[in-house]
Parts: C-alpha cells; sequence; structure tokens
C-alpha cells in the first residue's frame, strides 16, 4: 500500500510577488538606472559640462551678491575657479578650485584687477565685470549689465 500524499489547500496569497519583493527590485532597478545616468553624464562634452557648471557658479554668486547686499567674485584660471567673496578689508578667495573639464580661455575687459583681487566682480545693484569666456566651441560674454549670453560656435 502506498503512502497517501495530501495536498495543502491552495491559497491566494501563496500566488504572485510580496511588497518587500517588488521594493528589493525597483531599488535594483533604480540603482543601475543611476549608475548609467552618472556614467553618460560623465562622458559628455567637456565644453558643455563646464559651460553649465560656470552658469551654475556664476548665477549663484551674482544672486548672493544682489540679494545679500555684498560684493561677490570668481577668480579664474587655466585649471578652473574659485569663489570669492568681499570682507571690510579685502577680497576673500576660496582655496577650493573647481576645476574646467576641458580646455577654457577667458579675457576680462577694463584695467587688469590687482592680484588678490577676483577676475569677475558681482556688485550688489546687479552689475558685474565685463569679460568673455570660451568653453572649446561655445563662446559667452557679457557686457556687465546682461548677464551671461552664450552662442555655440
Amino acid at each position: 500500500m502506498e503512502p497517501a500524499v495530501s495536498h495543502a489547500p491552495f491559497h491566494a496569497s501563496d500566488a504572485g510577488v510580496t511588497l518587500i519583493e517588488l521594493v528589493v527590485v525597483v531599488a535594483v532597478m533604480a540603482s543601475l538606472v543611476l549608475g548609467v545616468t552618472l556614467t553618460r553624464g560623465l562622458g559628455g562634452a567637456s565644453g558643455e559640462s563646464d559651460l553649465m557648471s560656470f552658469r551654475a557658479t556664476y548665477d549663484q554668486a551674482r544672486s548672493l551678491a544682489v540679494h545679500g547686499q555684498v560684493q561677490r567674485g570668481l577668480a579664474l584660471s587655466a585649471k578652473g575657479r574659485r569663489i570669492a567673496w568681499w570682507r571690510g578689508d579685502g577680497w576673500q578667495i576660496s582655496e577650493q578650485l573647481m576645476p574646467w573639464r576641458g580646455r577654457v580661455s577667458y579675457q576680462i575687459e577694463g584695467p587688469s584687477a590687482a592680484q588678490e583681487t577676483p577676475d569677475i566682480i558681482f556688485l550688489p545693484n546687479g552689475q558685474t565685470s565685463a569679460f568673455s569666456i570660451q568653453f572649446e566651441s561655445i563662446s559667452c560674454r557679457s557686457d556687465g549689465w546682461t548677464g551671461l549670453i552664450c552662442d555655440a560656435g
């Protein structure tokens, strides 16, 4: 005589996936998408990346000067840029260099600045130093009043 095989009754909860399984799958997929997005962003054109980064820094410094009613600045070099702020007795230039990813060249309009003065100065009235800057094939300029104007080359 063969032993009797008993089958457990089928419950609806036995079918499908649990909420925890679904959350784990979504988290893994989100991690993969984030990795691809970051990798893709790093592989983009360095001129466009430098422009976007410079524009964000420029807009932030200009806004802080106007809203805080205090002078701000950007010190430029072939390697990158540094933020600067006015203290009562002179300029304080950050030690942190925000490097360029590609080749960047610039020209400041007007008289040359002193050694401890930033290249671009943002005044509380919204005016800035006049300058032109080149990010690979993208050229940008400011006359000091109109903000940053860029053209693809």
